[in-house]
């Protein structure tokens, strides 16, 4: 098992700024020697590995590689629990490549496209080649003279080794008309500067690899969205521009294979959102989950160690701690620095660190969303969905079945009054629902990846290996588990509600029935009569 620690902290965008890293081999510009663009390289030594910021996820930088060895075909939307180390995963691989944009979204104003755009263009122009002759000859001379205008350099001799960017200056020059009209960004306008520089990247790689011989795939540029799930709060003031940025990477990675691009959120309705933007095959999943119990266990102990001279975690604690916190890194992490005041008192800290995980956090905020929440689920809908989830192998229920189950709250009357509908009535009732608790972080909707190893894979049913409902972390799962007791007495009450409501529903119709009846009878007698 390869041990090494992960820093659930941000890593800067340029390698020289990354010191903890294995060394790797330097974009080289001197004439003489032909420059190199450069791949992740993972020294497995102990030493290296320590000086690393990610922990035995030799699985997923194996995928990732794998992902973008060959052209680009789809979006990849990079999924999993919050704090599993997706942000320490991504940075550390990706932001070693000068030829890939990573991009965090927690790190900047990110609330409206313009923004976003801007941040991108900007990274990127730090990572495209630095050779400004040959930059002048790839691009039209009106955009030369913009460059020149949004860019102060510091030059040594005839290579530019830094520049400062004016975004405004650059986008000025590359409009058609009169600049003075355009007194707010345009999406399309940043587009169309995006791809003069890609334009310029691709010019400098295929010279730099002294072209590119029939057959031979390109290496293409990455670009990585973190904290993606930012997009989903423009579509109120800005639908327009999120569907130019979405049709954009949809035509950079499947129509043109220009770029691969992943979208990295913990949000899983996030999955919703995108399907509702784009086609679903211009766009895939993938997951980075949290580690198995065995893992975790190391990476844990590994913590104490950091932090402790003498550690001992018995198999009985350890089963506790995972009970839980269950793979999770960043609740490790926690659990971790809770106890690091302890001394050799382990045993006596633990079980109130463990408690301190949830008992003001997460606890309470699914207390509070068990309650309902208006126009979107109700209590009885909470109760239920996560009592299915919690009395299935596995705490995972496929999302069919959870959707069945679901819309049944909306068919409760008719169901007991022998009416019962269709499955397509009920999952349409339910999709709703399941949206809504899924966007507050009670249920998450896991995709099959071969990714993740945190889910067993048998518990995906079927050759198709449907989507499956989880609880959101672990933390949750043991918060749900907590209040089993009252879930179960709400939707007992419920029950008992809507039994009574059927009865009354079935005496009202008898009496209408019987009142009918007698109706009926005397006008019969008063017919007799005459």
């Amino acid at each position: 098992m390869l041990i090494h620690s992960r820093n659930l902290g941000q890593v800067s965008s340029h390698p020289s700024n990354n010191r903890s890293y294995a060394t790797f081999p330097r974009f080289l510009s001197k004439v003489s020697m032909r420059r190199q663009w450069v791949f992740e390289t993972l020294d497995t030594t102990t030493t290296t590995l320590l000086r690393s910021n990610i922990f035995n996820r030799t699985l997923e930088l194996e995928k990732l590689k794998s992902a973008v060895k060959g052209d680009p075909s789809q979006i990849l939307v990079v999924l999993g629990p919050r704090s599993c180390g997706k942000t320490a995963l991504m940075s550390s691989h990706f932001s070693k490549r000068l030829d890939a944009v990573y991009i965090n979204c927690r790190e900047f104003d990110a609330t409206t496209p313009q923004y976003f755009v801007k941040k991108v263009l900007k990274v990127l122009m730090d990572k495209i080649p630095t050779d400004w002759e040959q930059l002048k000859m790839s691009l039209p001379p009106k955009i030369v003279a913009g460059l020149a205008s949004a860019f102060e350099s510091t030059m040594k001799g005839a290579e530019m080794t830094s520049w400062t960017f004016s975004l405004s200056e650059l986008v000025k020059s590359i409009m058609s008309g009169d600049p003075e009209k355009y007194k707010e960004l345009d999406m399309n306008v940043l587009m169309e500067a995006f791809q003069l520089l890609l334009d310029a990247w691709e010019k400098e790689i295929i010279k730099e690899s002294r072209g590119i011989d029939p057959g031979e795939i390109m290496r293409r540029p990455v670009i990585v969205i973190d904290e993606a799930n930012v997009m989903m709060g423009w579509n109120k003031d800005y639908a327009k521009d999120m569907g130019t940025l979405i049709r954009f990477f949809v035509s950079i990675t499947k129509e043109k294979k220009r770029s691969h691009v992943f979208l990295v959120t913990s949000e899983y309705g996030y999955q919703t959102w995108l399907s509702e933007a784009i086609a679903s095959e211009f766009w895939k999943p993938r997951i980075i989950g949290d580690f198995t119990k065995s893992e975790a266990k190391s990476f844990f102990e590994f913590e104490l160690k950091r932090r402790r001279k003498v550690v001992t975690v018995t198999d009985e604690i350890w089963s506790q701690i995972y009970e839980v916190c269950g793979g999770n890194a960043g609740t490790l992490v926690n659990l971790a620095y809770e106890v690091e005041d302890s001394g050799d008192d382990l045993n006596s800290k633990w079980e109130e660190a463990l408690e301190s995980m949830y008992l003001n956090t997460e606890l309470p905020r699914l207390k509070k969303l068990a309650l309902g929440v208006d126009g979107v689920y109700t209590a009885a809908q909470f109760a239920d969905a996560t009592l299915l989830m919690l009395s299935s192998q596995h705490f995972a229920v496929p999302q069919d079945a959870m959707l069945e189950h679901l819309g049944r709250h909306d068919y409760a009357l008719d169901i007991q009054g022998d009416n019962t509908p269709s499955q397509t009535q009920l999952r349409s009732a339910g999709q709703k629902r399941f949206e809504g608790l899924v966007k507050y972080n009670v249920l998450c909707l896991r995709p099959y990846s071969d990714w993740a190893l945190d889910i067993p894979l048998q518990a995906y049913s079927g050759p198709k290996k449907l989507a499956l409902v989880t609880p959101s972390s672990a933390l949750a799962l043991y918060c749900l588990k907590l209040m089993k007791p009252d879930l179960i007495r709400d939707l007992t009450e419920w029950k008992q509600k809507q039994a009574s409501k059927a009865w009354y529903n079935k005496l009202k119709d008898l009496l209408a029935g019987l009142a009918g009846f007698a109706t009926m009878r005397e006008e019969a007698v008063k017919d007799k009569r005459k």
